[in-house]
């Protein structure tokens, strides 16, 4: 079993009506088992996607599907297996006509070197 690899990339972040949002790049050298993000969301009537990219560091492609869409809960926590890649980002995008604050984490597990 490897350790908890947790990593805070927004931190109540506002993001306006419409605007996205994207994280640096993390790198998955020692990634291993599963992935999550979780966090809180704050807004009337937020509606939250969250997708993630993979590269190799210099350019990045979106995954095959979003982590999630449509979301609108106060506090989430959501399982998600990524494509491979030796980075990834987590994107942020507001869909709603109003602005939303939110504090995401992105956790995966780490194998032992």
């Amino acid at each position: 079993m490897g350790n908890q690899a947790k990593f805070n990339l927004f931190d109540n972040t506002q993001l306006s009506a419409g605007a996205n949002v994207t994280s640096e790049k993390i790198p998955l050298a020692y990634a291993s088992g599963f992935f999550a993000v979780n966090g809180t969301l704050n807004g009337i009537d937020p509606d939250i996607t969250i997708e993630y990219l993979v590269g190799d560091g210099t350019q990045f492609v979106t995954g095959d599907s979003a982590i999630v869409t449509g979301l609108d809960s106060a506090v989430f926590n959501i399982q998600f297996s990524p494509d491979l890649g030796e980075y990834i980002k987590i994107k942020l995008s507001n869909n709603s006509q109003n602005t939303a604050v939110i504090s995401l984490n992105l956790i995966f597990t780490e194998k032992l070197s």
